[in-house]
């Protein structure tokens, strides 16, 4: 049974993301990993975006405290456990007003880039005899 996502403040990227990961339960290839090798691999992550983007030194400063701490819960979780301890990481920080997309976003990259979980895209609908699927006709 897969847990129910606290949605409350999450972007709908995240929310599928999560709802994937906690329905699917895909393979976390940080899972297992030493904490302080997830650490580097999560600030190797940052500094690509802060090069990209330019942001200032404090939101930086936060950014890299976040990334620690969802990069501890790749370690260790999986499905509904890690799903749990990624919304309430991302709680956590957006009580500390850290800004909610920017956290979402870098979660986003560390689950795609760390752990190698994406949402799979969905299979587009089947057209036979020139009509969908859902027999209309295709325009």
């Amino acid at each position: 049974m897969a847990v129910r996502t606290r949605s409350a403040g999450l972007n709908r990227e995240t929310r599928v993301l999560l709802e994937y990961i906690g329905r699917a339960r895909p393979a976390n290839r940080a899972y297992g990993l030493p904490v302080e090798v997830a650490k580097a691999q999560a600030h190797a992550a940052l500094d690509r975006v802060v090069n990209s983007c330019g942001l200032n030194h404090s939101t930086v400063d936060g950014l890299r405290w976040f990334i620690e701490d969802a990069a501890q819960a790749l370690c260790f979780g999986q499905g509904d456990t890690l799903v749990l301890e990624l919304e309430g990481i991302l709680h956590k920080w957006i009580v500390f007003n850290m800004e909610s997309n920017t956290l979402q976003l870098l979660m986003r990259i560390l689950l795609r880039e760390m752990a190698g979980i994406v949402v799979p895209a969905e299979p587009a609908k089947a057209e036979v005899g020139g009509q969908n699927a859902e027999g209309r006709t295709a325009a």
